[in-house]
């Protein structure tokens, strides 16, 4: 009777050890495939941030200010995707100067009075500027505005990038 008693014990910590790692294992595998991305707007030095928020993937971001030499607007649209990158898609200006790349891949058009450069599809891991609140930035998340650049300080190298939490 000792013996079927010790059996049924052994018997019993495997299959509650077993049960253990299978939780752990699904907890880790949920983490994983749960986790939320965020746009996030912040120093590039000293990584202080303005801005933080959830985004999906497919998301678009869209940042649009005036050129500082041209002085005209400026648009570019970005995807964000499943490997937290910022994808960009679409860039639109006026005046084909200072900045310009002078060969990009996709499909350029004129529109309204704009250049218009779509099929990018180039990816970044962040996006760097050095900020100036002369030059009105504005960001859009699905043609919704989130945040104005006004609220960054002036003359302070900035950044985007995609996290995941």
């Amino acid at each position: 009777m000792r013996f079927l008693t010790n059996t049924f014990m052994n018997v019993k910590k495997i299959v509650l050890l077993s049960i253990a790692v299978m939780i752990v294992l699904y907890a880790g595998y949920w983490t994983m495939t749960h986790s939320t991305q965020e746009l996030v707007i912040r120093e590039q030095h000293n990584h202080k941030e303005y801005f933080r928020m959830a985004v999906s993937e497919g998301d678009e971001l869209t940042m649009s200010w005036i050129h500082s030499v041209e002085k005209t607007p400026w648009l570019e649209v970005y995807e964000v995707t499943s490997d937290n990158k910022l994808r960009l898609k679409e860039t639109r200006f006026q005046s084909y100067g200072a900045g310009v790349p002078e060969h990009i891949d996709g499909d350029l058009k004129v529109v309204d009075g704009y250049t218009v450069i779509t099929g990018i599809d180039t990816d970044f891991p962040n996006l760097q500027w050095l900020h100036s609140q002369k030059a009105n930035f504005t960001f859009y998340l699905n043609d919704e505005l989130i945040f104005e650049g006004i609220d960054l300080p002036h003359h302070i190298p900035m950044e985007i990038r995609i996290e995941k939490e």
